[in-house]
């Protein structure tokens, strides 16, 4: 959505989705409740001001209100009775029993154990072990694991018990230390949209609403010289092949796999680096060359990539092509990397991005999304 706000204004898109709304994961329900309507977010809740900056930036450009909100983490065991939460003192022994059981001391010298020590899988390129090897090597209490780091996974990612055990340690970690996750006092702010997150999404795609195509699920992305073809379905039309010069998938890097009709070697491996800007190959290589630019957000800066571009005559079946710039830019997420990171910084992201990015070019440009992720 942020990638056909900035390019809306200078190009010709269509945004597909296979969904019956615009958000995806970002969905607010309003509950009504003794005369009083709440708005409750099901899926994206809440943002900090650590690792959001982009984000900030853009809600302010839309005008959106945010307000002060908290996180905590709390733990209630059915099968032994144990409760805590995670954010005072008197909260984590709220459960005065607690006060006297080794066993409970013994997961909290755990948790500073871990907090201090696993920051070092973060200074090797490797991917590691998976957390549960990591956590049988390092000899954690079965308290530490089946109270705190286990439930604290599963929360975060939706997982079950058994996913969290196989996720990357190294993955976690990261997530915690960008979170500050591995400090017991030093946090970041965190704060709700006001009104819930669909009012940021109502605001983001109205200058381009009439160009959103919902309930149009896309088949397969083909690319040819001069242009990409798409197969999709136009809401309960059979499917029909659309051609662009450009597509941008917002979607998972396994999902983006499943729809490239011709992904390259690399892409295989690595979803994420597949150009779809009417050529193949990976992008790895270009990403390396970013630079910084200031797109349309007045601060909000875009990592690009730029390259020369031979003159495309690719078309649009239905719409008029417009000539616009002879340079490509190849898009980066809007909410990573602010222009102080290092070329191996910037590989780690890239590889372990869940989008696939490309670029916007000569003609008209085509954004899409086709999953709710």
């Amino acid at each position: 959505m942020v990638a056909a706000y900035l390019l809306h204004r200078d190009h010709e898109i269509t945004v597909f989705e296979a969904a019956d709304y615009v958000g995806g994961h970002t969905n607010t329900i309003e509950v009504q409740m003794e005369g009083r309507t709440y708005a409750i977010d099901t899926g994206f809740i809440v943002f900090n001001d650590w690792t959001y900056p982009n984000f900030v930036t853009l809600l302010n450009k839309l005008g959106v209100k945010s307000q002060l909100s908290d996180m905590s983490f709390s733990v209630k065991c059915e099968r032994t009775g144990l409760e805590y939460n995670g954010t005072s003192l008197n909260r984590l022994f709220a459960q005065r029993r607690n006060l006297f059981r080794p066993s409970f001391y013994r997961m909290i010298r755990d948790i500073l154990r871990f907090n201090r020590k696993s920051i070092e899988l973060l200074r090797t390129p490797e991917l590691g072990p998976s957390l549960g090897s990591y956590l049988e090597r390092g000899g954690y209490t079965k308290e530490f694991i089946d109270h705190y780091i286990v439930p604290m996974g599963a929360a975060i990612w939706s997982a079950s018990h058994a996913t969290i055990w196989e996720f990357p340690a190294r993955y976690l970690v990261q997530f915690f230390k960008n979170h500050g996750m591995l400090s017991v006092d030093e946090r970041p702010t965190w704060r709700v949209v006001t009104g819930g997150s669909q009012r940021y999404v109502e605001n983001l795609v109205a200058p381009f609403r009439e160009r959103i195509l919902l309930n149009s699920a896309v088949e397969s992305v083909s690319r040819f010289p001069h242009f990409v073809e798409l197969r999709a379905r136009l809401g309960d039309r059979d499917y029909r092949a659309l051609r662009f010069d450009h597509v941008i998938i917002a979607a998972h890097s396994n999902q983006a796999l499943a729809m490239l009709a011709d992904p390259s070697p690399t892409g295989k491996r690595y979803p994420q680096c597949d150009s779809l800007s009417g050529e193949r190959g990976c992008l790895t290589h270009r990403l390396f060359l970013a630079a910084k630019t200031e797109v349309g957000l007045g601060g909000l800066e875009l990592s690009f990539a730029a390259k020369s571009a031979s003159s495309v005559r690719g078309y649009v079946p239905y719409e008029s092509a417009t000539r616009i710039d002879s340079s490509t830019r190849i898009l980066c997420d809007a909410q990573s990397y602010g222009g102080d990171q290092s070329e191996e910084d910037l590989k780690t992201h890239y590889l372990s991005s869940s989008h696939l990015f490309a670029g916007s070019s000569r003609r008209s440009a085509t954004t899409r999304r086709n999953q709710r992720g």
